[in-house]
């Protein structure tokens, strides 16, 4: 039924107006927090390898060795960019715990 441009809509209509405006997004939204979550999870060995390195304090003797010129200049070595890896790993503990907030707020779902 097609409504007159002037004419009001009811609560129903307004209600489904508003919420399908709040769904629009939310597959997409889904989509792309899953594949986020499998890229997480599919690199999760390489993630505990990088922490492990890290607090192993190899990462520190080799950033030291890189400085000495004892490890080739042409070798990928973003890793040894000071504060990256330490930087990078923070801010993935920060995800992972907006990540628990989450799940604990949707518990209201």
């Amino acid at each position: 039924m097609a409504r007159k441009k002037n004419m009001t809509l009811s609560e129903a209509e307004n209600r489904v107006m508003a919420n399908s405006q709040r769904f629009e997004q939310l597959p997409e939204i889904v989509e792309h927090a899953q594949a986020s979550l499998d890229m997480l999870s599919g690199k999760w060995e390489d993630i505990i390898a990088l922490d492990e390195y890290m607090d192993s304090g190899q990462w520190l003797r080799d950033y030291e060795a890189d400085e000495r010129g004892e490890i080739d200049k042409d070798l990928p070595r973003g890793v040894l960019s000071q504060d990256a890896l330490y930087d990078t790993l923070q801010e993935l503990q920060e995800v992972l715990r907006s990540i628990r907030r989450l799940a604990r707020k949707s518990k209201e779902l």
